[in-house]
């Protein structure tokens, strides 16, 4: 690195040098490679930590960022800021934001990672704005219009409207090249980014990694079993339900607290693509569910049974139409057992993308149906998130976790069966294994 400059324009005009940026990274990446610089030198006993880094780094799998990747922002701060009169403040700050991949199918090996390269820059599709405020006001008048004309940075923070990044990541420079990946768009593999990398945003910030987004596919590889206190063990379905909504949900940027009460319900609700089961025989049957039966012969043919095994033609024959006067008509299905209109409108979805006689995977189905939970999220059921962040606020992680189960419970499944203290207990016990305190044996 000795002699090595790196310098971006920022908005202002301002060169900016980014030098000493990359030596910090350089040397964190020294820290995180001690044990293999020590092995390195077994066979190259003069070996010196720079050469190790300019000959050997570029070839260490281990510091690529994937899928997932946590990323963190010098000029990010959580601090209302009031800029011409008005107050900007973000509801929930977060001086963080995740790496997107999976747009990018050409970026997948491994098995199950999606390797980030260094054109994965996009505002938006691969870098959501950091929910937060920058320091640095805006430099132009193009910077001052978008940030008067967007009002939801008054409660999303001024990021959102003053980020813009580099057209790609610096890499450390090395004389070995770094790993290369498919990138959607080019017909040649494009360099990997690493631990050390950096992205400028020309407002005057340095993206950097906090972390590579392995940690979490490896976890998932090692779940095997999750029991309850009692050592009900938790079915093969579930754990396939928590890992896909934890990734899913990590790539939209939630946090671990929320993310862990929304497993704790889903896995206690439904499954990808099942019919709520009309066969009730310990408690009474809803009002809904015996109209369905008697009149539209529900229990014969879909109750309790999944899409996967009996085709989308169901829906189309089971669905509320015009000839239906009865407002009874409804039946929970999916993963959060979804009812009436947001039902119906699910239905939509599932025939939008596979007609009405096809037969979607379990796989197929968890991807509609989670990609219609985030659509809720982000729209309708916006106002739930916002109520977690909100009344959370000066809990411990363990207490916001069971706080936000009972949130999701009741305002956003509304749940027929409000079994809270199961899908509390589930959450927590997930909680506790994305921060690495269990195993879930």
């Amino acid at each position: 690195m000795d002699g090595y400059k790196l310098y971006h324009m920022d908005d202002s005009g301002r060169k900016v040098d980014l030098s000493d940026k990359q030596k910090e990274l350089a040397d964190q990446a020294k820290d995180r490679s001690a044990e293999k610089i020590a092995k390195a030198r077994e066979d190259d006993p003069g070996m010196t930590d720079d050469e190790y880094m300019l000959e050997e780094y570029a070839d260490d799998h281990d510091e690529y960022l994937v899928d997932g990747a946590r990323l963190k922002c010098s000029h990010a701060i959580r601090e209302i800021k009031v800029i011409q009169g008005k107050i900007y403040r973000s509801v929930a700050p977060d001086t963080t934001t995740v790496l997107k991949v999976t747009e990018n199918p050409k970026a997948k090996c491994c098995g199950y990672l999606y390797h980030a390269t260094v054109k994965d820059r996009k505002v938006k599709d691969n870098i959501p704005p950091f929910r937060c405020n920058c320091d640095r006001e805006p430099h132009n008048e193009k910077e001052w219009a978008k940030l008067e004309a967007d009002e939801t940075c008054l409660y999303e923070g001024t990021c959102k409207a003053l980020i813009d990044l580099e057209d790609e990541w610096d890499n450390l420079p090395t004389m070995t090249p770094y790993l290369s990946f498919g990138n959607d768009g080019d017909e040649e593999l494009i360099s990997g980014i690493t631990m050390s990398s950096v992205l400028f945003c020309r407002h005057g910030g340095f993206i950097t990694p906090l972390t590579s987004g392995q940690r979490m596919g490896s976890l998932f590889d090692s779940i095997n079993s999750v029991s309850y206190k009692t050592g009900e063990q938790w079915t093969a379905e579930m754990i396939e339900m928590a890992k896909y909504v934890t990734s899913k949900m990590l790539m939209e940027g939630y946090s671990l607290e929320i993310i862990a009460g929304f497993v704790g319900n889903i896995v206690n609700e439904g499954k990808f693509g099942h019919f709520e089961s009309s066969d009730y025989k310990t408690r009474k049957k809803p009002s809904y569910l015996i109209h369905m039966d008697d009149v539209h012969n529900y229990g014969t043919y879909v109750s309790g049974k999944d899409l996967s095994d009996i085709g989308t033609y169901v829906l189309v024959q089971f669905r509320k139409d015009g000839n239906c006067l009865d407002q009874k008509h409804g039946f929970g299905f999916g993963t959060v057992q979804w009812t009436y209109n947001r039902c119906e409108a699910l239905i939509d979805r599932y025939l939008d993308k596979f007609g009405d006689n096809a037969f979607p995977t379990k796989e197929e189905c968890a991807e509609v149906e989670i990609d219609y939970m985030l659509e809720e999220l982000s729209t309708t059921y916006k106002d739930v998130i916002e109520k977690c962040e909100r009344e959370t606020i000066g809990m411990s992680d363990i207490q916001s976790v069971a706080k936000n189960t009972e949130i999701i419970m009741t305002d956003y499944e509304r749940a027929g069966v409000q079994n809270l203290s199961e899908r509390q207990e589930a959450a927590d016990i997930w909680y506790r294994i994305l921060i690495g305190e269990s195993d879930g044996a």
